[in-house]
């Protein structure tokens, strides 16, 4: 199970991923909400990182911005002894 930092810690960078994906690729909050078909609003709480997104919507921004989905994911942090 993850704990609460951890959470957190994966919310923020995956909303810093997503942010800097969409900035490259020159597509402002509202460009991304008409091609995934998701609300301006929830782009926006997406990138300031107080929403959690569904495997589908997780794809439906990948291909609104036309990458892999491993590219906007965040990684795991690495386990120690205290568990997650």
């Amino acid at each position: 199970m993850l704990n609460g930092d951890i959470k957190e810690l994966l919310l923020k960078d995956f909303s810093k991923k997503l942010k800097e994906v969409r900035a490259s690729k020159k597509m402002t909050q509202m460009d991304l909400a008409v091609e995934s078909d998701l609300s301006l609003s929830f782009i926006s709480k997406l990138e300031q990182g107080i929403s959690n997104i569904s495997l589908l919507q997780l794809y439906s921004i990948a291909a609104a911005l036309d990458i892999e989905v491993i590219e906007i994911l965040p990684s795991l942090p690495k386990r120690n002894n205290s568990s997650l």
